[in-house]
């Protein structure tokens, strides 16, 4: 599988783990891997010296390798949606979340996505498909 890796240094000089790496399945788009580590440790794993300490987190793993897709609906936002509940929002959006689509709450809270002339909110979707399969 083809990926990249993205290695940074934290400026913070009271953080004890400044180097943070973050690896990423180029297929789908999914930071899937969070390594953080000494500076000292970091140093000696890049000149050979292996089994060094680390902390990691990782997540996300049921989509290494798969094919990421977008689409944008436009939603009616009903009136009042501003005092719904996050609940109630999150039921809301059920409906549209078909075929493995799942919509951005966030696009449907955001004032910049409404559009004027469909008076209505430009909400995007996405989901990761097998990339081996004819999708339509």
């Amino acid at each position: 599988m083809d990926g990249k890796i993205t290695i940074s240094r934290y400026s913070d000089f009271g953080n004890k783990d400044p180097i943070h790496i973050v690896v990423t399945d180029q297929n789908s788009g999914v930071s899937f891997c969070d390594v953080q580590m000494s500076l000292e440790n970091f140093a000696k794993a890049l000149t050979g010296v292996s089994l060094q300490e680390c902390e990691f987190s990782v997540r996300d793993i049921d989509k290494i390798g798969m094919k990421k897709e977008l689409k944008h609906e436009f939603i009616q936002r009903p009136e009042g949606f501003y005092l719904w509940s996050d609940n109630e929002k999150i039921k809301f959006l059920n409906p549209y979340n078909t075929d493995g689509w799942e919509g951005s709450l966030n696009d449907l809270e955001n004032h910049h996505n409404f559009n004027q002339k469909n008076n209505a909110y430009d909400v995007s979707f996405v989901r990761w498909v097998d990339d081996t399969e004819e999708v339509e």
